[in-house]
């Protein structure tokens, strides 16, 4: 405590030893690594660090169920569902916990200018066609309809 109150810009430091508390509830305690003013910075990049790791391993979702193609795409994380379920306007969000618990998987299907978002249905090894619709919740075309069926056929 010394050290801190004789330092200049101890009031910065006080700040980067609150935000190594907060990051530290998600990860093991890392106070006890700062041993002097010198160290607290390179303590919380090391939080911070194990923070991010921690998230990233939380935000992905198992392996697709059926490999993608240059035109059906795995979305492979719930950052990314998010993100294509507001570009979409859809509710596919909701369904982050069944695609964590093997039940659904979703697939952004992009052809031309056209995109849509594709659920699979996982149930006891099977797998079929949930929902295939285009942006806000709009019918898709034929052509992509035609692509999907096909890409089932040759993976189920």
């Amino acid at each position: 405590i010394n050290e801190i109150v004789n330092f200049n810009e101890y009031k910065d430091k006080i700040k980067v030893l609150n935000s190594i508390k907060r990051y530290s509830k998600y990860t093991k305690p890392q106070l006890p690594l700062v041993k002097t003013i010198k160290t607290i910075d390179s303590v919380l990049i090391t939080v911070k660090k194990a923070e991010l790791e921690r998230r990233e391993k939380e935000d992905k979702f198992p392996a697709p169920p059926i490999l993608g193609t240059k035109n059906i795409i795995p979305i492979k994380t719930k950052r990314e569902l998010n993100y294509w379920s507001k570009r979409q306007i859809n509710c596919i969000h909701d369904y982050a916990k069944s695609i964590k618990t093997n039940k659904n998987y979703f697939y952004k299907v992009i052809l031309g200018n056209e995109e849509a978002s594709l659920q699979l249905v996982l149930n006891k090894g099977k797998i079929k066609v949930g929902s295939f619709l285009a942006t806000r919740n709009k019918d898709v075309s034929y052509e992509l309809r035609e692509v999907v069926e096909r890409w089932m056929k040759e993976n189920t």
